[in-house]
């Protein structure tokens, strides 16, 4: 955005679920949103068609958030949608030292409903969440 705007071109932003890629069934529906927008505000001829229906999740008290324990990089061991036990590693921090690594481990079971893609965190960056769904 802020090339564009720098160039005085205009540009539209979305956003969509992070971790660096865009699920194929993000990216139809945010196709059909800009282009609706498109449509809405006349810059495109024909009619705004409808949403496409959407998957949400909320946070719960009940889930279990792991933070990361040092700063470092975050190499987990466990994948997106996995069922856990308590006390099994979702993965290791290692240290920028190349000394000191923390391993990080499940508080409950559950399963991974969030997963930390970006290897470097600092403390107490949210690794992963673990839902009883």
């Amino acid at each position: 955005m802020p090339a564009a705007q720098s160039r005085q071109i205009p540009a539209i932003y979305v956003k969509c679920r992070g971790g660096g890629g865009v699920a194929r069934r993000d990216l139809k529906s945010l196709h059909r949103g800009v282009e609706n927008y498109l449509r809405w505000c006349g810059c495109v001829r024909g009619p705004v068609r409808s949403r496409l229906p959407q998957k949400s999740r909320t946070m719960k008290p009940a889930d279990a958030i792991h933070p990361a324990p040092i700063d470092g990089l975050f190499e987990p061991t466990i994948r997106l949608n996995q069922r856990v036990r308590k006390g099994q590693s979702l993965g290791q921090v290692f240290a920028l030292d190349r000394v000191n690594s923390a391993p990080v481990r499940a508080t409950r079971t559950g399963r991974v409903v969030l997963l930390r893609r970006r290897p470097a965190v600092t403390r107490d960056t949210l690794l992963g969440t673990l839902a009883s769904i």
